[in-house]
């Protein structure tokens, strides 16, 4: 999959996060905390050495975030996100209906 495949893939997608949090990708480039425009941010999506890096403008902490989607077995795209310097396990976030 490249770049564009992976950005459709996301667009208009909500995903519920491991803490429990959903984060809405809204066209074009704004990641909001579902039904909360006062936590948006302008994010922008990189591909580098052949993974998916997420620059977020702090919402998600202070590290870009590279995003891995998952194979699972329940029908809806899953994202494994890991910080890219300290390499730290942030969680999942799952596609939700």
């Amino acid at each position: 999959m490249d770049l564009n495949e992976f950005k459709t893939q996301i667009k208009n997608k909500i995903f519920q996060s491991t803490n429990g949090f959903y984060y809405q990708f809204i066209p074009e480039n704004t990641l909001r905390l579902k039904d909360n425009p006062h936590n948006a941010v302008h994010y922008e999506i990189k591909e580098q050495n052949g993974k998916f890096v997420l620059y977020h403008n702090y919402l998600l902490g202070t590290e870009p975030i590279v995003m891995e989607i998952t194979d699972n077995k329940l029908n809806r795209l899953e994202l494994t996100m890991t910080k890219i310097f300290s390499g730290d396990f942030i969680g999942t976030w799952i596609e939700q209906h």
